[in-house]
């Protein structure tokens, strides 16, 4: 199974150091650019983001810019559009 996630799933099981959780539900997760980029913030708030830069289930890739891509960016983030247009390209569950 193939799951794209946003940043509020991500930031809110790391604050509580529970990000294992997704790895024991999805075994594998791909996250956009744009989510990892506004999750970084949290660094400078003593969260350690190592499980996402070094995971083996944590796969971070670059959406593709299109159509569907300027639409949604209108409405969401950033990383909502980048993890919608994400899910899209791979085909994500």
């Amino acid at each position: 199974m193939v799951n794209v996630s946003d940043t509020t799933a991500l930031s809110n099981l790391i604050k509580p150091g529970k990000l294992h959780y997704l790895k024991e539900i999805f075994r594998k997760i791909i996250i956009p650019k744009a989510v990892f980029d506004e999750l970084l913030p949290l660094k400078e708030y003593g969260f350690d983001l190592d499980e996402i830069e070094k995971s083996d289930w944590i796969r971070i890739e670059t959406a593709e810019t299109g159509l569907l891509y300027a639409e949604l960016f209108k409405k969401p983030d950033l990383g909502e559009t980048e993890a919608i247009v994400l899910a899209q390209q791979i085909k994500a569950d």
